[in-house]
């Protein structure tokens, strides 16, 4: 097994800081691409690369990228070229189309995958970012010995046959556009968990798309006020809007839409959900294992074609080594490349961390099986901040992931072993569900026997008391049934629950009776531990916007409606952009073989007692993967906490949090609030709030760094004449 070093930064990038390249190759051309370390170069005006020697190779990217503006009133399109030309890390080859007030601009990592899609007879133009995984079924054959169809050529004929609403037709992660010129209308879409992104602008007479915020920024009509709410929600940590932004004008396609431009406005369409898909009934709890596999193994099938090698996450949790032993598989059947992983360890931390957080016996069970090419990454040498300045550079907004940068350590191992994609189990549990939602679905019913049953057993398993499973299950229903004034049944529940467990009657009285009733008479507010933090006028607005869909915990459904509630969170979608931007920072492509819309779709038809039975969660999953996964990892029921390293290395960015500049942050926070925070963590002061003062730390300082970067954007902007709206 090899052991990867961190090194210092070396990204495939355009850097901004030199400026808009007025000029790119013609379309149809190769870009040069600089192989990690070395950093791309802004392109000359003669509209060519600069020279490239010879023992770089030409990289078949993976990523990609696409662009577009549409002036209402036919006046000619300007600026698609700006709009490429920051975006150049995302492709080897680019084409782009224009016809009046309309130009479309897309990356590929070829010259089929770059080519815009036309339909000659109709005048309908397609340009996509993405890969379709059900060719068949979009009429599509590939031909032995010629090139399959793109995506944006598989989309267009989903269009030509469905209208607007092909989107839902497609398998895949997806970003695209359509123009139809015979109803002068531009139809926008997104795959339905929003793994690909797209954002948008628009005034009272133009439209302009791309699948990064930069590229939009790069346009000198765009107004690049900053959100201030928007700033809140980050601080506080709450994403309750998956169409906004950090800035006022630019919004982005949610997952799962679609956007329809034309004279009378946009219209945006919702045309996946998770649950609308059809129910799969089958017969037995077999037959849905089965299916399972079938479904697993084409999803990771489908998202291993074409590359070589793969790379793949392999924590030693149930997700990643499920997705690696079945690309193991599939290599072996001849049906898929070979797999290489990249496991993070954490050999430096101390004993009573290390337990925590040390999975290197699970991804040992994995490598021994052979078929893979494994790859160690120090994450004990990574810290949480280090790549900020490169980081921002391609997210376009601050980020909110504390564990970016140990995926930014992966994803860097894995450019330098030449890898083009790269296979994550991202939330698999979350896609499939651990079924622990069935405990609330007997407590509603009042089932108390099975739900006693179950909580022992699940208890059992876990190691954990069977009382320490109330806080999540039976304490919560018993809790909204004195907020909803049900007492009748709140009695005859806490009679359950004080026969059936070792609780304290008077602290059930008390935080699950007179307490809950007592908060429904007051108004609700930021519930956030750092809400103090933030400018009362502003605190107020948000509270608004904050806890005001709160998940009800009488269902006797909770299963199948906390399943459902789960893939829908927007903090799914923000976090898949932020890894699609980070990796192509490297020209990976990172693809969630549990996010599959054919995966979602089963996992969601699955009864609850084929999900969790017996204490054991994930049933069915488990049973799908008996004989492909290591016993020892299939059955595990524990998960490693990847907090300790996050803490610890924290203070190696002591340097950088001490100089960053928190007054940029008065507009939204009370700034000496935070310096004493900071002051205390620069002093090395550790107490019971430690860690969470860490987290606002963390993200007090990629927001403040980010603002200063926005500012001076602006500065450089005006001082070249360009207009800028105050941020």
């Amino acid at each position: 097994m090899r052991q990867v070093e961190p090194a210092k930064q070396g990204i495939c990038l355009h850097d901004n800081t030199l400026g808009v390249a007025p000029g790119l190759p013609k379309p149809g051309s190769i870009l040069p691409y600089f192989p990690v370390p070395t950093r791309s170069v802004a392109m000359g005006q003669n509209g060519r690369g600069c020279a490239v020697p010879a023992s770089l190779r030409i990289f078949r990217a993976f990523v990609g990228a696409i662009t577009g503006l549409y002036n209402q009133d036919g006046s000619p399109t300007d600026g698609s070229t700006s709009m490429l030309s920051a975006m150049m890390h995302r492709g080897a080859a680019w084409d782009a189309w224009s016809d009046g007030g309309v130009s479309l601009g897309q990356f590929g990592g070829s010259f089929a995958e770059a080519a815009v899609a036309r339909d000659e007879l109709t005048g309908v133009v397609v340009v996509a970012d993405g890969r379709i995984d059900n060719a068949a079924e979009l009429g599509v054959s590939p031909i032995p010995g010629q090139v399959s169809p793109s995506a944006a050529g598989m989309i267009l004929r989903a269009y030509l046959r469905w209208g607007e609403g092909c989107a839902n037709e497609l398998v895949g992660d997806f970003a695209f556009a359509v123009w139809d010129p015979r109803i002068q209308q531009l139809l926008l879409g997104r795959d339905p968990m929003g793994v690909k992104p797209l954002y948008y602008w628009h005034d009272a007479h133009s439209f302009a798309f791309a699948t990064e915020l930069k590229a939009l920024l790069a346009l000198p009509f765009v107004d690049r006020s900053i959100d201030e709410e928007q700033v809140g929600m980050f601080l506080l940590w709450e994403h309750d809007d998956r169409g906004r932004t950090m800035y006022r004008s630019i919004g982005r396609v949610p997952a799962g839409h679609t956007l329809r431009v034309n004279a009378r406005g946009l219209q945006e369409r919702e045309y996946w959900y998770p649950g609308r898909d059809a129910v799969i009934r089958l017969g037995s709890a077999e037959a849905y294992a089965e299916a399972f596999r079938e479904v697993f193994f084409e999803a990771v099938r489908a998202r291993t074609g074409g590359a070589s090698p793969v790379a793949a996450a392999l924590s030693g949790g149930v997700d990643s080594s499920s997705i690696v032993c079945a690309a193991r598989e599939l290599h072996r059947a001849g049906k898929g490349p070979a797999v290489e992983t990249f496991s993070l360890v954490f050999p430096g931390l101390p004993e009573n961390e290390l337990k925590r957080i040390d999975e290197r016996s699970y991804i040992d069970a994995i490598v021994r099986g052979g078929g893979i090419s494994a790859n160690m990454v120090r994450g004990d040498e990574l810290s949480p901040l280090e790549s900020l300045h490169e980081v921002l550079m391609h997210t376009g907004e601050p980020h909110f992931a504390p564990n970016l940068y140990l995926h930014w350590g992966m994803f860097r191992a894995a450019a330098a072993r030449g890898a083009e994609v790269f296979l994550d189990g991202f939330d698999g549990d979350t896609a499939v569900s651990h079924g622990t939602g069935r405990l609330g679905a007997f407590a509603s019913r009042g089932e108390w026997q099975s739900f006693e049953t179950e909580v022992r057993a699940f208890a059992g398993r876990r190691g954990i008391t069977a009382e320490a499973v109330l806080p999540h299950y039976g304490l919560p229903q018993l809790s909204a049934l004195a907020s909803e004034g049900r007492w009748l049944q709140w009695a005859s529940a806490f009679r359950q629950l004080t026969r059936r467990f070792q609780t304290s009657r008077k602290r059930m009285l008390v935080e699950y009776g007179a307490r809950p009733a007592l908060a429904r008479l007051r108004r609700p507010g930021c519930g956030d531990t750092f809400a103090d933090l933030l400018r009362p006028e502003l605190a107020r607005r948000l509270s608004e916007r904050i806890g005001s869909e709160a998940a009800p915990a009488i269902d006797p459904e909770m299963e199948r409606t906390a399943h459902i509630r789960s893939l829908a969170q927007p903090a799914y979608q923000l976090t898949l952009e932020l890894a699609d931007q980070a990796a192509a920072a490297f020209k990976l492509s990172p693809r969630y073989p549990f996010f599959d819309r054919r995966l979602i779709a089963l996992c969601l038809s699955i009864p609850a007692e084929y999900k969790f039975a017996d204490g054991w969660t994930r049933l069915t999953m488990r049973r799908a993967l008996q004989g492909v996964v290591p016993n020892e990892v299939l059955w595990r029921m524990n998960k490693a906490n990847l907090s300790p390293n996050f803490h610890r290395r924290l203070r190696a960015d002591r340097k950088l949090i001490a100089e960053t500049d928190l007054d940029i942050l008065s507009p939204y926070v009370d700034v000496p609030k935070i310096e004493q925070k900071r002051t205390r963590f620069l002093d090395g002061a550790a107490d019971t709030g430690a860690e969470l003062d860490d987290m606002l730390l963390f993200r007090v300082t990629v927001l403040a760094r980010w603002l200063a970067r926005v500012s001076a954007e602006n500065v450089s902007r005006s001082r070249r004449g360009v207009p800028v709206a105050a941020a």
